[in-house]
């Protein structure tokens, strides 16, 4: 608004500057439709340029968005196939593992049994079938030291011998072998059994 001294018609000074007309002839002291107006057009001229910028930021923000999530998506993908790969390969190595136990078993091979899952158990342990071979390596080699001790009267072998048979028949019991190993009955139930009678065998001597 113009701040008028003077009504411009009628000459009165006017002491309030807030007055759109004069009080003493009512002449208009300014044109404030004009600055209604202008101020509307201004306004009207920011609004309007914000709502076209705001589907460019929008479109930036999207476009951003779809990057990230195509980057994801990729490493993922590739993620995903490299770890395949590489689980694939891990299989084959532990299914020629296994054939090697199985072979070397098979032909009653004990010597390269022993290799396998007593020297390098860690090389071995992750196939579903280890606990199965090293028991029937533990059945065809503890049974006969263990005899040989007992003629001796050997106590103390006795029991060192018995707490290795005796560990391996409570491991069928653990969640770890259901879950995850392979389980033969008649292995396991020959260990059972070999584990008896080492026991019978330890509490006829401290009688």
């Amino acid at each position: 608004m113009s701040e008028l001294q003077n009504c411009p018609f009628c000459g009165a000074r006017i002491t309030d500057p807030s007055f759109e007309i004069c009080p003493y002839c009512g002449c208009v002291l300014s044109d404030k439709s004009a600055e209604r107006t202008a101020k509307a057009i201004a306004d009207t001229t920011a609004e309007k340029k914000r709502l076209i910028e705001q589907p460019k930021k929008l479109a930036l923000i999207i476009a951003g968005a779809m990057t990230v999530t195509i980057a994801v998506a990729v490493i993922l993908i590739f993620t995903f196939f490299t770890d395949s790969a590489s689980y694939h390969r891990s299989l084959d190595k532990v299914d020629k593992k296994t054939a090697q136990m199985e072979e070397a078993y098979e032909a009653k091979d004990w010597d390269a049994l022993y290799d396998m899952v007593i020297l390098n158990c860690d090389d071995y342990i992750g196939s579903e079938y280890y606990y199965t071979y090293r028991t029937a390596w533990y059945l065809h080699t503890f049974p006969q030291e263990f005899d040989a001790a007992y003629a001796q009267k050997d106590l103390e072998q006795m029991e060192k011998i018995y707490d290795y048979i005796l560990e391996d028949d409570n491991l069928r019991q653990t969640e770890y072998f259901m879950n995850f190993c392979h389980y033969d009955e008649e292995i396991d139930a020959a260990l059972h059994e070999e584990c008896l009678r080492q026991q019978q065998l330890i509490e006829s001597l401290k009688k």
